[in-house]
């Protein structure tokens, strides 16, 4: 809130009090001139409509318990008044009228917890792989939702494929292990 919706009240009170009207404004640091504007202005035709706006949106967000944020304010405006109304302006209409929903979404993300310490990578300090084979199974989504099972051997001494087997999801893909 700022401007002569501010102020206004505030030299009304000051002169209330027994202030000189020149005294306050010069402490204000306003002119003559923007006073005796403010004073005499009417609201525009834009301001009445946005004041209705507020008060439709504080009387949906009493009427709700204080729950509902700005995204359900502004469908329930669009439902009940049929206004092309958007979820940022009542946004900034909630920060305007100093409202705020009581619920707000939490985002938990999910953890995995590990309750043994990493095991060793006993390969990766061995000079000589000779007799040492590595084993992977590789779970891959057709374009029709089913599954398939890749289970592999693999020599990494002589960079090859030893064996594989490829299964759908009923099969276990190393039940049939065989060279191939």
């Amino acid at each position: 809130m700022r401007g002569r919706s501010v102020v206004l009240p505030i030299i009304d009170k000051k002169l209330t009090q027994g202030h000189r009207i020149t005294r306050v404004l010069s402490a204000l640091k306003i002119p003559m001139f923007t006073y005796s504007n403010w004073f005499h202005c009417e609201p525009s035709a834009q301001e009445i409509q946005h004041n209705n706006l507020r008060i439709a949106v504080e009387s949906i967000y009493t009427a709700n318990k204080d729950v509902y944020g700005y995204r359900r304010i502004a469908k329930t405006m669009r439902n009940l008044f049929k206004l092309a109304i958007s979820d940022r302006f009542v946004l900034q209409l909630m920060i305007e009228a100093g409202i705020k929903s009581r619920m707000q979404m939490r985002y938990n993300k999910p953890t995995t917890v590990n309750d043994k310490d990493q095991m060793q990578n006993l390969i990766a300090n061995l000079d000589d792989l000779s007799g040492v084979l590595t084993t992977d199974i590789t779970y891959i989504q057709l374009t029709d939702n089913n599954w398939v099972y890749t289970a592999s051997a693999y020599d990494p001494e002589n960079s090859k494929v030893l064996s594989y087997q490829i299964a759908d999801g009923n099969d276990s893909p190393t039940s049939n292990f065989s060279n191939r």
